[in-house]
């Protein structure tokens, strides 16, 4: 039974985790955090309660994220739907993640919501 409770803190864990980069990126003009000690700057002054996340070293003790991912690098220029990047795991090496949750999809479904918004002409009536 603990391993199944595991395997949800987890799914929970990395689904915080995306949310709590996309309100970092939305705060910082679309740019990633440069390394832990930014990310938790931000969640300490933030307000929002984020998904199982208790504190900021429940999200550092189990999840590693790749700092040097550039959110600018990505394309969009297929269909995919599954993120052409991993930027956000946990550490055990599991993917316990909600279909949807998981961080890499949830900030690969903000850059493209972002891409979108940001790519499509605007009338010269002022009209979208």
């Amino acid at each position: 039974m603990n391993s199944v409770r595991l395997v949800v803190m987890d799914a929970y864990r990395v689904w915080g985790t995306g949310e709590l980069l996309v309100d970092f990126m939305n705060a910082n003009a679309q740019r990633w955090p440069n390394d832990w000690n930014e990310l938790e700057s931000f969640y300490e002054d933030t307000t929002r309660a984020y998904t199982v996340i208790e504190n900021f070293n429940d999200i550092r003790d189990h999840i590693d994220i790749d700092f040097n991912f550039d959110p600018a690098s990505i394309t969009f220029d297929n269909a995919e739907d599954d993120p052409p990047f991993r930027a956000v795991w946990l550490r055990n090496g599991a993917d316990s993640r909600y279909v949807g949750a998981g961080p890499n999809e949830i900030v690969y479904t903000h850059l493209r919501r972002l891409a979108d918004t940001t790519s499509k002409p605007k009338s010269t009536d002022g009209e979208p």
